[in-house]
């Protein structure tokens, strides 16, 4: 296995597509070593310009997704200082975890979410939260200035299978009663409508949307916000058409259709005003 992710990983540097300042950093001969001499939003930067590139290449197995990317992980772990697990680095874990798909495609998931216990062919249990867990091209194209809030998220690991089973515990937030899904575009998401204000949100689901109108209760984790007052607004698809000046960045997830099981799948990310999202004194466990 680790002869394979490595071979993969040195394919993946000779196709790299990056900016100049990215690739010049991937070329340098102190690679990894070398990120650890940036300033730290050009580091955040640099994680996820290698994570997005890596999310399109074609591999032969699409299901060695996950192993193959452990050797690239390992060497990333060691610049960043930092653990590394399916994609996510714990000391940007909010930030990391606030990917969405990119493009117009939808992504396929690689595992089944309803037998999470079980692992895959490569005996992983690869959680939903990873982007690891799907086919398809990501983005992480957050506006700048975002703030983030992972200090109470916690990674809960059981010792089952080569990585065991990690699963996400994190207070738990609730859409305000009387919002629905509006209107979806395959490549800006779909629009959070609330019954009296009209839209204040937006939603990047990962795989198919649910029906327009379709009863959803919309459940989430808030991973960022930002206060946009006296800012001009950036162009960025996130915030795009949502008018209050304080929002939260989420990942949405939905509760196990097994009955008495209290554990949540990631469904997307999205961006709410801030007013529309009560954290409660609930946790949920997102496997």
């Amino acid at each position: 296995m680790t002869q394979l992710a490595l071979r993969v990983v040195h394919i993946y540097f000779d196709g790299l597509t990056l900016d100049r300042s990215h690739s010049s950093i991937l070329s340098s001969s102190n690679f990894p070593r070398s990120i650890g001499s940036q300033e730290p939003a050009d580091c955040r930067r640099v994680f996820k310009a290698i994570f997005e590139r890596y999310s399109k290449l074609e591999l032969t197995q699409i299901n060695d997704r996950p192993v193959a990317i452990a050797g690239l992980e390992y060497r990333l772990a060691q610049a960043y200082g930092t653990h590394i697990i399916f994609g996510i680095l714990q000391n940007h874990f909010a930030e990391s975890l606030l990917w969405r798909r990119a493009g117009t495609e939808w992504m396929e998931p690689l595992v089944d979410a309803t037998n999470w216990m079980l692992p895959d062919s490569n005996g992983l249990h690869v959680p939903t939260w990873s982007w690891t867990a799907y086919k398809g091209g990501i983005s992480y194209d957050l506006p700048s200035h975002a703030l983030f809030r992972g200090d109470s998220i916690e990674l809960i690991t059981f010792p089952w299978g080569p990585k065991g089973i990690c699963v996400l515990m994190a207070p738990l937030a609730q859409i305000r009663t009387g919002c629905s899904i509006g209107k979806c575009r395959d490549d800006n998401g779909c629009e959070v409508w609330d019954i009296q204000s009209g839209r204040i949100g937006r939603i990047w689901f990962d795989a198919r949307p649910p029906s327009r109108g379709e009863a959803l209760t919309l459940e989430c984790i808030p991973l960022a916000e930002r206060i946009l007052r006296q800012e001009p607004r950036t162009r960025s698809t996130w915030i795009e058409g949502i008018q209050g000046w304080q929002i939260r960045f989420v990942m949405f997830i939905v509760r196990s259709a097994i009955a008495d099981l209290k554990i949540w799948h990631r469904l997307g990310v999205g961006a709410i005003e801030s007013e529309y999202v009560t954290v409660t004194e609930k946790k949920a466990f997102v496997a």
